[in-house]
């Protein structure tokens, strides 16, 4: 097996490994569909987004530390969403939508509603890839994250695949 990673700005590669947050946004595909029903990895950038973070308490308040029902710190969350050049987790991508734009999104919100539940608040399109069996493993890998969708190399294959057989 080659592991395929893709690299996320922090902190919304742990929002998708903590299965918060099931869509990642690009503004081209950069996930083939020959790779749905496979495992990609998600590599945690090396940078965190403040501004992001901004943006993510505005979508789900239960995210900010001063929310009376903050999910922060359950199940290690913050420090899932503060590791930074690491493999954090794998999940399985199953569709991908494209040529969505904000005017777009807003005028299908029903319709994409009806298709994307709750995860609709994270789409913000012009692609959205979609994922699900999201698995965070328990001691992130480093290694430097590249640019797309990008073969692990073979010692962080090793590691990650030897701890989703142990959590298995």
């Amino acid at each position: 097996m080659k592991l395929r990673c893709i690299t996320i700005t922090q902190p919304w590669c742990g929002l998708m490994v903590a299965g918060i947050k099931l869509i990642e946004n690009r503004p081209r595909p950069i996930i083939p569909d020959s790779m749905f029903g496979q495992p990609i990895g998600f590599h945690a950038s090396r940078t965190f987004d403040r501004a992001a973070m901004r943006r993510i308490i505005e979508i789900e308040p239960r995210l900010a530390f001063d929310h009376p029902e903050s999910i922060l710190l359950r199940d290690g969350l913050y420090d899932l969403m503060h590791t930074t050049s690491c493999v954090i987790g794998v999940g399985t991508p199953f569709h991908t939508l494209k040529g969505w734009g904000e005017t777009e999104i807003r005028e299908h919100r029903d319709g994409l509603r009806e298709q994307l539940g709750d995860q609709l608040r994270w789409f913000f399109g012009p692609v959205g890839h979609r994922f699900r069996d999201m698995r965070r493993i328990a001691e992130p890998v480093a290694c430097r994250g590249m640019l797309g969708c990008w073969t692990a190399p073979e010692d962080v294959e090793r590691a990650v695949v030897r701890q989703l057989a142990v959590a298995a």
